[in-house]
């Protein structure tokens, strides 16, 4: 592949990545790893998205959000505080 003057940007990656692999050597490379990484956090955004999900409710969001953020764990617990009654 030529990179010329248009390919700016392929340029500048190919100098962080030739720069990265004498820091990191080519087995150790974030950007050979970024697939992996992306990955990864897919997974930490879906679990927390199903966390999320099993204590929201739609018709009450101000008593789900305190539930979630109550010290006992976010359950349905009576030291949860009512929310409506402070309004």
């Amino acid at each position: 592949m030529i990179i010329d003057k248009k390919h700016a940007s392929w340029r500048t990656l190919a100098r962080i990545d030739a720069w990265l692999n004498r820091v990191f050597t080519a087995r150790y490379n974030p950007i050979y790893q970024s697939g992996a990484i992306v990955v990864a956090l897919l997974v930490v955004l879906i679990v927390t998205g199903l966390y999320l999900l099993l204590y929201y409710r739609l018709s009450t969001p101000w008593y789900s959000v305190a539930m979630a953020r109550s010290p006992c764990g976010g359950g349905r617990h009576p030291c949860v505080p009512d929310v409506r009654a402070a309004a």
